[in-house]
């Protein structure tokens, strides 16, 4: 920019920046090693969509607002794309589309229910703190209706998560109407595959909204606002104190993307409070964060079983060593996620910092520059979990929300930005090329924006989504998947060991729902569902290390677990031939 206005290199570098992302919306990412057809990309649809769009609105939005008829046809159209994307979204105990990954996040949530401590007594893989809130439950439901009231409960998380972004948008948006804030961040974030029906929707997967995207959402639904009066020079002290409790607590939960998202939060109280109140602001914000911090060690030393950092430790260097790798295709929506993104987080820094030289009045764009900023950043820090494990499949697509939020910002700041320029024309006589490179700079956010619009048409179909929830397929179910084979290998190995000495315990996924319905105990701290090459060993030591000191006589495995630990568990046993079992999937200790 020269003088406030565009230069030629500003216009090139957005057309060179407005193929690229229209290249990545185009190409369907294919990786090589995944064959289930999830969601891979948006395709060439979508990109046609996007850039018809483009042209329509003139780059960015239509210069005079829409006729009211046209106006409630087109609500009309984005309430309804909204309730199929709900309904499409919708997890049951009978329908799982991603059963064998859900497996993690319902075995992490049962551990209290069972007596095992989350980060004390097993190592939990997504979340310490929602087997909390389902804990009470265990005295009241069946083991199947525990598993069942987890479905729902994250569902309905995962619908809080996206209302609170939308709230977020529409906190942003010069015209706050909850319909544009919708169209904004609904169809993008539920993007899902006609080819293969729900099991392409993010919703497929637990871990993703209702457990890593919440809590980041959550924390800029209670502490955007305190950010912003801290940049004008207002500071509420309890407020503060109370959003660094939950950022806090919230990293115990997730410790990706909600650890991610306390240490954005972090950062810009100390970069974003005016200087007069700066300090104070940091010492009020760490006080709330060491009581946050400190909540969840208190409370397990309260009921008697201390926290394990070794525990946690195990699992952060499981995480670093490649667990569940697999390689970024490109070009594929990589393209869009990440440009997005970085871009959109560059922006925000720099009109935080170029503000107070700029129409100091306008306290709307701060809101936006500040929400851009925290989104932008937390989403960047979110991405580094992505490094050589990131592919469209609901990894990458978890960032879809965080784009639509960061998309909606820009747009709110382009928006505002025209009506500068409007302003300054009063004052100037602008030339031809002005006017045409202003044009042409704000295309990539422009692209953005259509993007968001076009990906309505990735909305789940909803005659399908409610046969498959009425009708769930065959195997797509908790109950379906492999549990009537590890409740076999159980009975079969209890019936063998009824009798002799010695305690039996059970060694595979699932481990809580296996002791809480089979009431056959566990020696696993942890063991996801699929273990890959680059972790599977690290899996071993860790519970190797583990049964040194806490093992039982008799062992009975899950086909996975003998896959992973071989007939002899980590030097300890000896396999028994069972009739009825896979060699080794009954283990004697030697």
């Amino acid at each position: 920019m020269r003088y406030g206005r565009p230069i030629r290199l500003d216009a090139a570098l957005a057309v060179v920046s407005s193929l690229g992302l229209l290249w990545g919306i185009w190409t369907i990412e294919r990786p090589q090693l995944l064959n289930f057809g999830y969601w891979e990309g948006f395709g060439f649809d979508v990109a046609l969509a996007a850039l018809a769009l483009l042209l329509l609105f003139r780059a960015v939005w239509p210069p005079r607002r829409l006729a009211a008829p046209l106006r409630v046809a087109l609500s009309t159209l984005v309430v309804a794309i909204c309730a199929f994307d709900v309904l499409g979204a919708i997890r049951t105990l009978d329908y799982m589309p991603a059963v064998n990954n859900n497996l993690n996040e319902i075995n992490d949530i049962l551990g209290p229910s069972v007596g095992k401590i989350p980060d004390s007594s097993f190592i939990p893989q997504y979340t310490s703190l929602y087997g909390w809130l389902i804990e009470p439950l265990k005295g009241v439901l069946s083991p199947l209706a525990l598993v069942g009231a987890i479905a729902i409960m994250l569902t309905v998380l995962g619908f809080v998560t996206v209302a609170l972004a939308v709230w977020v948008v529409k906190r942003v948006l010069p015209e706050r109407g909850w319909v544009l804030a919708l169209a904004l961040v609904v169809p993008i974030t539920y993007v899902t595959s006609h080819a293969t029906g729900d099991i392409s929707s993010i919703a497929s997967l637990f871990q993703e909204l209702a457990i890593r995207l919440f809590s980041g959402f959550l924390i800029a639904a209670i502490g955007l606002h305190d950010l912003i009066l801290m940049y004008h020079g207002t500071l509420r002290a309890r407020r503060l104190v109370a959003v660094g409790a939950v950022c806090g607590l919230i990293a115990w939960n997730s410790q990706d993307f909600g650890a991610a998202a306390m240490v954005t939060y972090g950062l810009m109280v100390l970069v974003v409070p005016r200087p007069p109140i700066r300090w104070r602001a940091r010492g009020f914000w760490l006080t709330g964060l060491a009581v946050g911090l400190a909540l969840y060690p208190l409370f397990l030393l309260a009921i008697g079983s201390p926290l394990n950092l070794s525990f946690v430790g195990a699992f952060a260097k499981l995480a670093g060593s490649g667990f569940g790798s697999a390689p970024i295709q490109v070009p594929g929506p990589v393209l869009v996620v990440v440009p997005i993104i970085i871009s959109a987080t560059a922006a925000g820094w720099a009109l935080i910092a170029a503000r107070p030289e700029r129409t100091s009045g306008d306290g709307a764009l701060d809101r936006a520059a500040i929400t851009l900023a925290f989104v932008g950043t937390w989403s960047v820090v979110g991405l580094v979990y992505y490094i050589s494990r990131g592919y469209a499949a609901a990894q990458l697509q978890s960032m879809l929300l965080p784009c639509g939020v960061c998309v909606a910002c820009l747009a709110s700041i382009v928006m505002r930005s025209e009506r500068l320029e409007r302003s300054d024309r009063a004052q100037g006589v602008p030339t031809i090329w002005d006017g045409l490179s202003g044009k042409v700079t704000l295309l990539p956010v422009g692209l953005s924006v259509c993007l968001c619009f076009a990906s309505a048409l990735l909305t789940p179909d909803p005659v399908l989504a409610t046969t498959e929830l009425l009708h769930p397929p065959a195997g797509g179910g908790y109950t379906t998947y492999d549990l009537p084979q590890i409740a076999s290998a159980v009975e079969r190995a209890r019936s063998y060991t009824a009798g002799s000495p010695g305690a039996l315990t059970y060694l595979g996924e699932s481990f809580n729902y296996v002791a809480l319905a089979m009431h056959v105990p566990s020696d696993a701290i942890l063991f996801p569902y699929a273990l890959s090459p680059a972790s599977d060993q690290s899996v071993v030591q860790i519970e190797c290390q583990y049964l040194d000191d806490h093992h039982s006589r008799w062992l009975v495995l899950s086909a996975n677990a003998l896959a992973a630990f071989g007939p002899g568990v980590c030097g300890r046993y000896r396999a028994i031939g069972v009739q009825g079992l896979t060699y080794g999937q009954l283990q004697e200790l030697k």
